[in-house]
C-alpha cells in the first residue's frame, strides 16, 4: 500500500497505486485497416470535441455513443451546452456503422462495448500484474463519464462494490 498523488495533490488514506486509463469521452472510435472496430487512444479533446458538441468533430465519441443510447442528456453545464443527439448518429452511422453493417444503436453499443472492454482489460492487467485480485477491492468511478461505464466494469471484473464520488469529474480534471 502507498500514499499515491493524483496530480500533484496527496490522496491521503492508503490505497493501491493510482494508474488512469485512456477511455475518456473524447476517445475516438476508429476502424482499422482489418475491419476491426477499435477505441483510443486518440482523441477529439475539448476543440474539436465530440461530434455531439455544438462546434464538434466528424468523428464519433464515447460521448456520442453515449448521447445516442440515451445514457447521457442533450445538455451540458446547467443548458448552456447543448448537445446534438444528430450529429452523434451521423458520425457514428458513417465512421463505424456503414463500414461494419450495423445500425446507429447497434453502433454506438459497440462503441460502448470496446471502451468496456479496453477498461476491464487495463484493471485486470494493472492489478493482476501486482498481485492484486481485482474482486478484493471496490471500483472508484472517476470521469464524467465513470458513473455510466461502471457497473459494466464491475460485473466483468467480479469487483463486488462501485463507489461514484459526489464529483467523479472533478478527479479526470485533475489528471487521475
Amino acid at each position: 500500500m502507498v500514499e499515491p498523488n493524483c496530480s500533484q495533490y496527496p490522496i491521503r488514506f492508503p490505497s493501491i497505486e493510482v494508474l488512469t486509463i485512456g477511455a475518456g469521452g473524447g476517445s475516438l472510435a476508429w476502424i482499422d485497416q482489418a475491419g476491426s472496430l477499435h477505441n483510443g487512444p486518440q482523441s477529439a479533446g475539448s476543440d474539436p470535441g465530440p461530434a455531439c458538441y455544438p462546434n464538434g468533430g466528424a468523428k464519433p465519441t464515447n460521448t456520442d455513443a453515449n448521447v445516442v443510447l440515451g445514457r447521457l442528456g442533450t445538455s451540458l453545464a446547467n443548458g448552456r451546452v447543448v448537445l446534438s443527439q444528430q450529429k452523434a448518429a451521423n458520425a457514428i452511422d458513417e465512421v463505424i456503422g456503414k463500414p461494419l453493417g450495423l445500425g446507429t444503436e447497434d453502433a454506438a453499443q459497440a462503441i460502448v462495448s470496446v471502451a468496456n472492454a479496453n477498461m476491464s482489460d487495463a484493471i485486470r492487467l494493472i492489478s493482476i500484474s501486482r498481485g492484486y485480485d481485482p474482486r478484493d477491492f471496490v471500483l472508484v468511478a472517476m470521469g464524467g463519464a465513470g458513473a455510466l461505464h461502471s457497473v459494466a466494469l464491475a460485473k466483468d471484473l467480479a469487483i463486488p462494490t462501485v463507489l461514484v464520488p459526489p464529483s467523479p469529474g472533478v478527479a479526470a480534471a485533475l489528471g487521475c
